[in-house]
């Protein structure tokens, strides 16, 4: 049977976006995140995939903008990962990832004998929905207050998980919560 997993990074308050973007960028937690989550299914809610997307846009030319749609439609959104992405927009096109109205439906999309662990990348909706699967979370802690608007329901963590694990790099923390 395969584990639902949730992976999130947040700033020392819990924020984890803000004004629908994520305010930081580390390389170890990006180095982090690909690690855990490659070969993986990735489940996201349709803001994430946005981010996503334009995060790789920004990385490119605008002239290329075209190509690389064309690209993440062959490679996918987040490559070597199949990827979801939860709308309840019917009609919502989401190169390099198949779209679905429910978290359910997509893990039931997986089929019975599929044992990966399956990462919910956000966002907020996701991760609270996730919660009822008794996922493991896998938490990257930045350093500070970037005055996020969305946040991480820590509370849940903090009454319904333990720390499993955990390590620092730099000045990132990344902790693994299971529940109790």
């Amino acid at each position: 049977m395969r584990r639902l997993a949730i992976i999130v990074a947040v700033d020392e308050t819990g924020g984890f976006a803000k004004d629908g973007k994520i305010p930081w960028h580390h390389a170890e937690d990006l180095a982090h995140f690909k690690k855990l989550t490659m070969g993986n299914p990735c489940i996201m809610g349709r803001r994430t995939y946005q981010e996503i997307l334009e995060r790789k846009n920004e990385q490119r030319d605008e002239s290329l903008i075209s190509k690389v749609k064309a690209m993440i439609s062959s490679d996918g959104i987040l490559p070597g990962r199949q990827s979801f992405v939860v709308t309840s927009d019917k009609t919502f096109d989401a190169p390099g990832a198949t779209v679905v109205q429910r978290i359910r439906i997509a893990y039931d999309k997986l089929g019975p004998h599929n044992t990966l662990q399956v990462f919910i990348l956000g966002g907020e909706r996701m991760f609270i929905e996730a919660f009822a699967w008794n996922p493991v979370v896998y938490m990257t802690v930045v350093p500070g207050d970037y005055k996020c608007n969305k946040r991480f329901p820590i509370q849940i963590l903090n009454k319904y998980y333990k720390i499993v694990s955990g390590h620092n790099d730099g000045d990132l923390k990344f902790i693994t919560y299971q529940p109790v």
